[in-house]
């Protein structure tokens, strides 16, 4: 058994080996139009790999003590990734390629490729050896300039370049390079693990981001595909969405946001006219319970303004209706109903519920409000908070990624699952918040505002709006706006009280004309003990 010393440095040596296989292969590869995803799926393995060596701390020659005493692990796995690409005549017999000569490559998947190095520049993503290839030329660099560039030596890039003759032989040789990757991933300390998890989601939300048309956001569906990644998949979805917003056309609105529901199909409150949000359960099927949350109308509305919001509310509801990711934690809209009576639409949502018994004493929904009031005991322990910090975050996240904006953060739009008073402690719900109150939300594209959100007086509501974005005089809605009230919420969590306990007692005597916040720090809590270690 080698010293750790000397273990490392032959680790490294293997790791740099197999990047540079890798990068051969992806530069010699031409990008036809018949295999673009492949190419593409080709493209996300390598930057994972890149990312993997980032983080271990491999790329710089240190590792942590337990990847030291596993090097010959480490050195193993690396050298199964290098032999996948590094003899040419193996590849094209077990993997399906073949030599071609001067044809013409899609100009489809060269400009998505080099749009998405150049965004990966400025994301953050920790990459070995930065992002090769082309960062500033509109195409990547041919193979004999990116193999001088790279070091890389000719028993790959010699070749001019590959086609792909068997797509699903292929297939096999991107999924055997993430499986390779999985394994070095389950090496890492828990801590790079989470570091490297959270660089792959960046590195696919730049990848869907760089997607600007429909041809594109198929080719990476296709190659997230072969990875069977259902958040990355949903984020597409939503990107289509959203790019098809300036489209008149039906079929880019799904068949939930045309579905026009009755209220007399439910069990709803008799006094529900005055309420924006409530339960009711379906009459037809009574363990079936929904959300309903009020869309308003101003009664003196023009017609082409009305079918403005109209398009909006449709947009809304097929953005909520598509099958949701794990990272995003919205409910799942069901239809729509017009209540001209009150001058609203009503959204309508199946809401989550701890089991499928027939809810009992229906009221409104719990919400994080509720739970920061001083009556509800017993406070949470920081994990707990911290984890729901998290899973509130990564869900707006997903919601800009998608060129979507709230509007209406704020503590009391964010629920929890209904459960009846036997089921447990209302706290055992932190884990599963559910963001809603999307009655002003809109793409990020649509300038023109045509709900009066911003002139809404009411305290309790205006207190998370942006200073810049209050009364009559504003304009112009930014998702820095949204950023603001979001950092207020993750403000109440943790100090776990509502943002009215921070104002200052005397702002009533105060000239200015902005409500002031009075922040004592020592409320916030340290992370002590077990907590303390978890979070480092």
């Amino acid at each position: 058994m080698v010293d750790p010393g000397t273990g490392i440095a032959i680790a490294q040596i293997a790791f740099f080996a197999a990047c540079k296989a890798v990068d051969a292969f992806g530069t010699a590869l031409n990008y036809f139009d018949d295999a673009q995803a492949l190419t593409v799926a080709v493209e996300i393995e390598r930057l994972r790999l890149q990312a993997w060596g980032a983080n271990s701390g491999l790329a710089d020659g240190i590792l942590a003590p337990h990847l030291s005493l596993a090097s010959e692990i480490l050195l193993r796995e690396l050298q199964v990734i290098s032999r996948m690409f590094e003899d040419a005549d193996k590849v094209r017999e077990r993997y399906g390629v073949k030599v071609e000569g001067e044809e013409s490559t899609s100009k489809a998947v060269s400009s998505f490729v080099a749009r998405m190095r150049k965004s990966l520049r400025s994301s953050g993503v920790k990459l070995y050896g930065g992002i090769p290839l082309a960062i500033d030329s509109e195409e990547p660099e041919d193979s004999e300039t990116a193999r001088k560039n790279s070091g890389i030596s000719r028993s790959m890039s010699s070749r001019v370049r590959w086609a792909i003759r068997d797509k699903d032989q292929l297939k096999k040789l991107v999924t055997g390079l993430r499986d390779e990757i999985d394994l070095l991933n389950k090496l890492l300390t828990e801590t790079q693990r989470r570091r490297f998890v959270n660089d792959y989601e960046r590195i696919h939300v730049v990848v869907v981001g760089s997607a600007v048309d429909d041809n594109s956001l198929a080719m990476i569906r296709e190659a997230v595909d072969i990875d069977r990644d259902g958040d990355t998949l949903a984020k597409i979805d939503r990107k289509a969405l959203a790019g098809n917003e300036d489209r008149s056309s039906r079929a880019n609105v799904s068949q939930i946001a045309m579905k026009s529901l009755r209220l007399a199909q439910y069990d709803i409150p008799s006094d529900f006219s005055t309420q924006n949000r409530f339960l009711a359960t379906r009459k037809d099927d009574p363990a079936m319970l929904c959300l309903f949350e009020r869309k308003q109308f101003e009664p003196d509305l023009d017609h082409s303004s009305k079918m403005m919001l109209w398009s909006r509310v449709q947009r809304l509801i097929s953005l909520l209706a598509l099958p949701q990711s794990s990272s995003f934690k919205v409910p799942q809209a069901v239809g729509y109903i017009h209540d001209p009576e009150h001058y609203c639409w009503w959204l309508v949502f199946q809401f989550p519920q701890k089991s499928r018994q027939a809810p009992q004493n229906l009221s409104k929904p719990l919400s994080l409000f509720n739970l920061l009031q001083p009556e509800f005991k017993p406070r949470p322990p920081l994990e707990k908070r911290f984890r729901l910090a998290s899973d509130i975050s990564s869900t707006f996240h997903q919601l800009y990624s998608s060129s979507w904006m709230h509007k209406s953060i704020r503590s009391d739009n964010i629920l929890f699952p209904y459960q009846n008073s036997n089921e447990g402690s209302s706290l055992d719900q932190l884990a599963s918040p559910i963001i809603c109150g999307f009655e002003y939300s809109r793409l990020e594209t649509e300038a023109q505002t045509i709900d009066r959100s911003k002139a809404n007086s009411d305290l309790a509501v205006a207190m998370y709006r942006h200073p810049d974005y209050q009364g009559e005089a504003a304009q112009g809605y930014k998702v820095q706006y949204d950023i603001y009230s979001l950092g207020l919420v993750l403000l109440e969590i943790g100090i776990w009280a509502p943002l009215t306990s921070l104002f200052d007692s005397k702002r009533g005597k105060t000239s200015s004309s902005r409500s002031s916040l009075s922040i004592d720090t020592k409320k916030l809590p340290q992370p002590r003990g077990e907590d303390s270690q978890r979070e480092s």
